[in-house]
């Protein structure tokens, strides 16, 4: 996790800050109303959107220059994920499945403290990830 506010003394209580929903069994289906699945393919796209600036890949400067690199850094993350066996869930709305990633993203489904957040769940048989952006405006 990069949170360099970590160790701030208003977290020290909430080890799941900034998140509203504490990720346990018990609390599955308020996660899930706030998710949909997506492919693979757009799950590759949107950990790119992910690592822009404001998660806008139209206004991210030599974007295409970048792509490839990006793109590769993708996959990475991707790789720990089976193809075939790993699912993949979306906070940015009911049309997250129809979704181009590569155009500015719109609308999300917070589960964060915060207005927006957008982010994505990694699963596998073996494990679960988690990639997230918050905007504290």
């Amino acid at each position: 996790m990069n949170d360099p506010l970590a160790g701030e003394f208003e977290r020290l209580d909430d080890p799941y800050y900034p998140f509203a929903l504490r990720p346990d069994a018990a609390r599955t289906d308020a996660w899930k109303c706030h998710l949909d699945e997506i492919p693979r393919s757009s799950a590759k796209r949107f950990l790119v959107a992910l690592s822009t600036l404001w998660l806008n890949v139209e206004n991210t400067p030599d974007f295409e220059e970048r792509r490839g690199d990006l793109e590769r850094r993708a996959e990475v993350i991707l790789s720990r994920f089976p193809e075939g066996s790993s699912r993949f869930y979306a906070n940015t709305g009911s049309e997250s499945v129809r979704l181009d990633y590569y155009k500015r993203i719109s609308g999300c489904s917070p589960i964060s403290v915060h207005v927006w957040d957008l982010g994505l769940f990694l699963v596998s048989d073996t494990e679960v990830g988690m990639v997230w952006s918050f905007h504290a405006w």
